[in-house]
């Protein structure tokens, strides 16, 4: 009949759901699996504490909009990580967090149709003239310098509807690691070889 297959309300079409339902699925296994071998690498390679209870306090993502210490923030700690030396564990907290949020990386063919892609790739662009307009050298320091004003650091959608106030790359987050690999390895330079910040870069992007 014609209603075979489709949700009898809205009339969607069930196969399409199912096959969203399992994208979603599949998509959070990756990233689980994604997130341990992560812990393990950083922890082989003494960037995160071996004890389970030290881990998770160390990764927690602190709301500093709660109060908290603006100072000891994960965007604090990527921003510092710029210029001067930070303790293995905050190397591994900074790389931990940034993963968390690896920034938006388009499929063309897939995205080629959607409008929503069209709205986080202007919002891409105006992330790019705000960082350079602040002189943030990466956008963990721009979302540093936007905590530090009490600004919201949440790629959230305009009170419009109609797109972003800004949104991250992928490539934004991918030179980000590589300006604070670059500089940590010269305070860590047993410990940050290529092949360890290989190895790293690898799980996370």
């Amino acid at each position: 009949s014609e209603m075979a297959g489709r949700d009898p309300q809205s009339r969607a079409s069930l196969a399409v759901a199912r096959r969203t339902a399992r994208g979603l699925r599949r998509r959070r296994d990756r990233y689980l699996k994604r997130l341990q071998r992560l812990l393990a690498l950083l922890t082989e390679h003494g960037l995160m504490p071996a004890g389970d209870k030290a881990r998770r306090a160390l990764v927690r993502d602190h709301d500093d909009r709660k109060g908290g210490d603006l100072s000891n923030s994960v965007y604090a700690l990527r921003a510092l990580a710029l210029d001067k030396a930070l303790t293995p564990h905050e190397i591994g907290r900074a790389i931990f967090l940034l993963n968390q949020r690896r920034g938006f990386q388009s499929n063309r063919k897939a995205d080629s149709n959607d409008p929503e892609q069209g709205k986080i790739a202007s919002a891409i662009q105006a992330l790019d003239e705000k960082m350079m307009e602040a002189s943030a050298r990466t956008y963990g320091e721009w979302l540093h310098m936007r905590r530090s004003k009490g600004l919201s650091v949440r790629a959230r959608m305009t009170a419009d509807g109609e797109g972003y106030d800004f949104y991250p790359s992928r490539g934004a987050l991918e030179r980000e690691f590589d300006k604070i690999m670059d500089r940590q390895r010269g305070f860590h330079p047993d410990l940050l070889n290529e092949a360890v910040i290989g190895e790293i870069r690898d799980v996370v992007f």
